[in-house]
């Protein structure tokens, strides 16, 4: 997986500077690609076991209730929505805009599915089990009142490919990380 990330990090240099706008497309580089990039080198920093992996899943699954409570909260019980979005119903939960919610919560979903899948094999107790459920259940829901179609595509194909891969192939794609 490193040649293909490596080339598909250097074709998003080059993309900045032809792009004709240069500083929009740095900007975007920079939330999309660097962001992301350091994100992960600070995961692999962090992560020493699957202790410390479970403590960042769980808190991955804390904050997404909290965002899909708000998000929830908008659509349902008239908890307001920033300007110009609550003309189109889009929930933001406590973000400025809605594609937010679908980039935060968009992976954490495809995260617990795997977690749901592990937890169903290891055939654990009822109530773990349920928790996992309730988090993509109400993450999905947030994504789909906030309206961000890109998010709602990239869950459905990122649930369908993982699913096929669990299914499919060895142990070594049987993890959300990867997909």
């Amino acid at each position: 997986i490193k040649w293909p990330l490596g080339l598909f990090f250097v074709a998003s240099i080059i993309a900045v500077f032809i792009a004709p706008n240069f500083i929009k497309s740095l900007g975007v580089w920079r939330a999309y690609f660097l962001e992301s990039g350091l994100a992960f080198f600070l995961y692999l920093a962090i992560v020493r076991g699957k202790k410390d992996f479970k403590n960042i899943i769980f808190g991955l699954s804390v904050s997404a209730l909290y965002l899909s409570a708000a998000a929830i909260g908008q659509r349902f019980f008239g908890l307001p929505i920033p300007p110009p979005w609550q003309d189109e119903l889009r929930a933001t939960s406590l973000f400025p805009f809605p594609n937010a919610v679908g980039l935060f919560l968009g992976p954490i979903i495809i995260l617990m599915l795997g977690q749901l899948i592990k937890s169903v094999q290891e055939k654990k107790k009822i109530l773990d089990i349920g928790y996992w459920i309730l988090i993509i259940l109400l993450s999905s829901a947030s994504v789909v009142f906030a309206k961000s179609d890109g998010a709602i595509f990239a869950v459905l194909a990122a649930g369908f490919l993982f699913i096929l891969l669990n299914l499919l192939l060895n142990k070594k794609y049987k993890s959300g990380v990867v997909i």
